[in-house]
């Protein structure tokens, strides 16, 4: 219980700091006991005893007033306990009750920003959409062929009728034409066809058939022994020398070796080429040596565009 040492107001809330009335300090009051009213009083000495009373003083008729007593203060009230209407100060109570109302506001701060957001974003999305329609809905930027001509909510019309076509669609660039893969050449039959015009260039060397045997050259030579681009017809001079003035022409190949180019169009034939030519009234011509011949894919044909001596 706490007393107001001003105004003499007592309040049971001992929380309270200030008078309600006044804005005083209060005091702490202790509650009356019911044996206090019969305690005896002792004065202290002299202040009284064996003094006599003060004589009756008489006051004259009308002068007289009726002393009344003094009422005790009702009991105040606790007041709302978030302000002192005194001082105009915050008091005990007051900063809950002020935190809870900072975050009832802040929380209603925070709502209203959270819907704003939303609702631009909603808006933004709607925005795009309808752009995106838009241009779906021109037909310059309709690049998809329609399933159907027709309204999908009516029927097709009667008879033949050629579907409209969409001439607004965006042309489109032509495919690039790829190159047609050539296919793997086969060096094996190559190599054979190879091997075979080598044996049919024997074949005419030893029958001495000249027509035969310049069949299987090229109209220029890369190499002729120790020429370069030299003609066919030097070619056939010199092996028409050579029939004529030998009548007996025996040759033969042995090791032979044929390497294909993996285009096809080019290979090497290396051999050992054994050989005996002898005439009536001539020197026999032998010998033995290892040549190389060149052949060219022309026309379909292997012919010999090189032919020279290694050793």
């Amino acid at each position: 219980m706490k007393r107001c040492p001003v105004c003499q107001s007592v309040y049971a809330d001992d929380s309270l700091r200030f008078c309600l009335q006044d804005g005083a300090t209060l005091e702490s009051a202790r509650e009356q006991s019911a044996s206090d009213e019969f305690k005896t009083l002792v004065l202290p000495e002299g202040s009284g005893a064996g003094r006599e009373l003060p004589p009756t003083e008489v006051l004259p008729p009308g002068s007289q007033q009726t002393a009344r007593p003094r009422q005790p203060s009702p009991t105040a009230q606790p007041g709302p306990r978030d302000t002192n209407p005194v001082t105009n100060q915050n008091i005990e109570g007051a900063a809950p009750r002020r935190s809870m109302a900072t975050i009832v506001g802040l929380t209603v701060v925070g709502t209203i920003v959270l819907l704003a957001l939303g609702g631009l974003g909603a808006w933004l999305l709607l925005r795009d959409k309808g752009g995106d329609t838009a241009q779906r809905n021109d037909g310059s930027l309709n690049v998809n062929t329609p399933r159907s001509p027709y309204n999908e909510n009516s029927a097709p019309p009667k008879g033949n009728v050629q579907p409209p076509s969409n001439t607004n669609a965006a042309k489109l660039p032509p495919p690039t034409p790829t190159a047609t893969p050539t296919p793997a050449t086969n060096l094996s039959m190559e190599e054979t066809q190879v091997r075979a015009s080598l044996s049919g260039w024997l074949s005419s060397f030893r029958a001495r058939d000249i027509d035969e045997y310049m069949a299987h050259y090229a109209d220029v030579l890369d190499a002729y022994y120790l020429s370069r681009n030299t003609g066919v017809a030097r070619v056939r001079a010199d092996k028409e020398r050579a029939f004529t003035k030998y009548s007996t022409i025996d040759v033969s190949l042995s090791n032979i070796r044929v390497q294909v180019e993996p285009s096809g169009q080019r290979a090497v034939a290396t051999f050992t080429k054994t050989y005996r030519l002898s005439g009536p009234g001539v020197n026999t011509f032998e010998g033995s040596g290892l040549n190389r011949f060149t052949f060219t894919k022309i026309g379909g044909r292997w012919l010999i565009t090189g032919e020279e001596d290694i050793t």
